[in-house]
């Protein structure tokens, strides 16, 4: 009875182990630019790669700024060794309209913030 009980504990710390993974996404790059000045930021650690779809302040990017090209994303990346994928979005040329929070993901709940820097 006690072995039973010690192998039933064992599975339910696994279970809630299993559970309780935070999805965590990493966000890595500029955070103060300057306007015309170049920026990348690059997001890893996405389990799903069908979940990057990239947003600022919670809306995501229009069509106009990835057809202008003033905004592009580079195409996801895996990561074998941990079977993630990472994606990074770039600007040529900061605008005061690239200001904001960025998400890559639906997976987690950070955010990457850009500041502009106004001056030479």
């Amino acid at each position: 009875m006690e072995r039973s009980s010690r192998f039933a504990i064992l599975g339910l710390l696994f279970i809630a182990c299993t559970i309780s993974e935070v999805l965590s996404v990493d966000y890595t790059g500029e955070t103060h630019v300057r306007v015309k000045q170049h920026w990348e930021i690059t997001c890893s650690k996405v389990k799903d790669p069908s979940s990057i779809w990239w947003k600022r302040n919670g809306i995501s990017l229009g069509s106009e700024e990835y057809s202008t090209g003033k905004i592009n994303v580079k195409l996801p990346v895996e990561n074998v060794a941990d079977k993630t994928w990472s994606s990074t979005l770039i600007a040529q040329e900061a605008t005061e309209g690239h200001e904001g929070a960025y998400t890559c993901s639906t997976e987690g709940n950070e955010t990457h913030h850009l500041t502009l820097i106004n001056g030479s």
